[in-house]
């Protein structure tokens, strides 16, 4: 084992494998590839480059291996001491040049150290490789009951209607009115009221039918309780990906594209709302995926890409001109001849916290220096302006059109935030319930006929509910039901009542 390739290969292949190893259950195999194209041919590059200056191919390869490992190595180091990023990029680097310059006065160890770095390199790729094929290999005998089985026929007289357009945005985390006041000391009512002077109906006391983003969405778009993939599933099973597939291919976008209509997707950073193969038209800014962005931050390189806010690969500088962009886009919909079905997942108020309360980029020093409390609330001001400047051109340019502001969840309450993955909500205060579930819920129909809302105020029922009402379908209404659970086992649920 002297090939110096070898352990070039495999070194390379290491930070992958260990990140799509550690979250087998939520990240997709798809996610692997770019990192993979991108990390392999700059390490070879970098080996031919060094080579051709120090005409020696060992020296070359270990100095590449050995660069790989502390770029990658340096999130772990961070994480375990705590100290600044700049700081501790710059004494790692120091390391780096300290450690090649050894191997260079030592070149009567190089058979040697090949052996090792060949040894240590399988080592470090075979317990993630080996979690990654079983993992694999458990999927393939695994059954596909989950997948979307919900199947609603259209209304014989649909053609006949006037279709409006739909506006459905999720705003993430965005809490209810009565959370604000008792957990971040924020009134609210203001843009309440202007919404109400809108003509928009805000749904009392609602609660999230789920405890996270993606049973709350698969719920809410499929119109319908997750019973199914619980029950095929199975309480101990960890795979989130039963859950995530109800959002690729939800029920609304069917419906709605069947019924005429176009739909637009408004995606977020998180993988599984990125953007949507079913959709005619993805509106999203980024071309880095969430894994690739949690690799890159564990990297010597991306404090440095947060000091200088490099656009697309700082997650946090993305984040805001994501958003932007994306209200930007939002206020163009009117303008379009076809009916439209818009489905927008917007990650705010929820953390990252990148907006000051006028729009301005939370620096990252301000971000540090900030009460996570003042951040949200900040964040949530800067939204109200903006969906109050939506709601203002949409119904001046297309006043026959839907609006729905509806969060999928409530922000995390402090004891759950600390153990995501345990946490026991049997022993959870109704304060802290509260805080989770509790979620603003604000519907603007062009008839201003809210009735149907007197008997619920789920998130489960609101677009059976525009369906209904403005497109001929005549769906029950699902009961009122509730369920919270920790991250590691989405499938184990505790019903509640309000």
């Amino acid at each position: 084992m002297t090939s110096p390739l070898f352990h070039i290969i495999l070194i390379s292949f290491f930070p992958i494998l260990s990140l799509f190893s550690a979250n087998l259950h939520q990240a997709q195999v798809t996610d692997v590839i770019v990192p993979i194209l991108i990390i392999l041919p700059f390490s070879l590059i970098y080996l031919i480059i060094l080579k051709l200056f120090t005409k020696n191919i060992i020296f070359s390869s270990l100095a590449v291996s050995t660069s790989i490992l502390f770029i990658f190595l340096f999130g772990d180091i961070r994480k375990l001491l705590r100290i600044n990023g700049l700081l501790l990029s710059i004494v790692i680097i120091t390391c780096l040049i300290g450690v090649i310059y050894w191997f260079q006065k030592n070149q009567s160890k190089y058979t040697k150290l090949t052996r090792y770095f060949n040894i240590l390199s399988l080592v470090l790729v075979i317990m993630p490789l080996l979690n990654i094929l079983f993992y694999i290999s458990g999927n393939m005998t695994a059954k596909n009951e989950y997948n979307n089985r919900f199947s609603i026929p259209l209304p014989q007289d649909y053609q006949n209607r006037q279709m409006p357009d739909i506006y459905y945005l999720i705003l993430d985390r965005y809490a209810g009115e009565k959370t604000l006041k008792s957990i971040y000391d924020f009134d609210n009512s203001e843009f309440i009221n202007t919404l109400k002077t809108n003509g928009f109906h805000i749904v009392q006391n609602s609660y999230a039918n789920y405890y996270s983003s993606a049973h709350s969405i698969a719920s809410s778009l499929n119109m319908k309780y997750l019973d199914d993939e619980v029950k095929v599933s199975g309480v101990e099973n960890k795979d989130w990906k039963f859950i995530y597939s109800l959002i690729l291919n939800h029920q609304a976008g069917q419906i709605f594209k069947r019924l005429g209509y176009s739909y637009f997707h408004f995606g977020s950073w998180w993988w599984p709302t990125t953007k949507n193969q079913n959709a005619d038209k993805n509106i999203n800014l980024g071309l880095i995926s969430e894994f690739s962005r949690v690799l890159i931050s564990n990297t010597i390189f991306y404090p440095w890409i947060e000091e200088f806010n490099v656009p697309f690969i700082d997650a946090r500088f993305a984040q805001w001109r994501r958003i932007n962009y994306q209200f930007e886009q939002l206020a163009k919909i009117p303008d379009l001849e076809n009916p439209t079905f818009i489905f927008a997942h917007l990650i705010i108020p929820h953390d990252p916290f990148v907006f000051q309360a006028d729009g301005k980029f939370l620096k990252k020093e301000e971000d540090k220096n900030t009460d996570d409390k003042i951040k949200y609330v900040n964040q949530l001001k800067y939204l109200n302006t903006k969906l109050q400047k939506l709601v203002s051109e949409i119904i001046k340019k297309e006043k026959f059109s839907i609006i729905i502001f509806q969060a999928d969840e409530g922000p995390y309450p402090d004891n759950y935030e600390k153990d995501k993955n345990n946490f026991n909500w049997n022993n959870a205060t109704k304060e802290e319930i509260d805080t989770k579930m509790s979620i603003f819920n604000a519907i603007y129909f062009p008839d201003g006929n809210y009735m149907p809302f007197s008997g619920t105020s789920s998130p489960v029922n609101t677009l059976r509910i525009v369906l209904n009402q403005f497109l001929g379908f005549n769906l029950g209404l699902l009961p009122e039901r509730y369920y919270l659970g920790n991250m590691k086992y989405p499938y184990k649920l505790v019903e509640i009542k309000k």
